[in-house]
């Protein structure tokens, strides 16, 4: 059984260099997702045949029942990261400034490719990191690694290592 409950701690770190929050990961089914987290708290179908399942400032995309990307979502949500998540060490929130999670990154030794004006990010891992226009964290997104996802259509022209 999966499990990201208190007894299993996920690391902010392991999830830049894997795209893996504790059990959590792009590919699983919809059910297994229910095992590690629980139901969402909030859910939503759009006419592409994806759904959007939330969990506090947590949010997975699913297309076709299988999870596609998931990650912390700070803009537009203020509450806390569940504590069903629990995060051991590290864990940037909405008011963090941009470089310091780049610095984070550096002092780790974790690859990332530097988006425009650096402004955004991508771990080697797949995991992408934007800001908001006044340099604070907005989101850290986990994509499937399989095909040209979303993101990477949209941003990946702009990476530069």
């Amino acid at each position: 059984m999966l499990s990201v409950m208190p007894n299993s701690p996920a690391s902010f770190e392991k999830f830049l260099l894997s795209a893996r929050l504790g059990d959590l990961r792009c590919g699983l089914a919809e059910p297994e997702v229910v095992t590690i987290l629980s139901n969402p708290k909030q859910t939503e179908d759009y006419p592409n045949g994806s759904t959007l399942w939330r969990y506090g400032t947590i949010e997975c995309r699913f297309f076709a029942g299988q999870l596609e990307s998931f990650g912390f979502y700070y803009a537009w949500n203020k509450e806390a990261v569940p504590e069903l998540v629990n995060v051991e060490g590290y864990l940037p929130g909405p008011e963090t400034p941009i470089q310091e999670v780049k610095e984070f990154m550096i002092n780790r030794n974790i690859p990332f490719q530097t988006g425009e004006g650096d402004l955004m990010f991508k771990t080697q891992a797949g995991v992408w990191i934007f800001t908001t226009a006044e340099i604070k964290l907005m989101s850290i997104v986990a994509e499937n690694p399989s095909g040209r996802t979303v993101l990477e259509k949209q941003f990946g022209r702009s990476l530069r290592s």
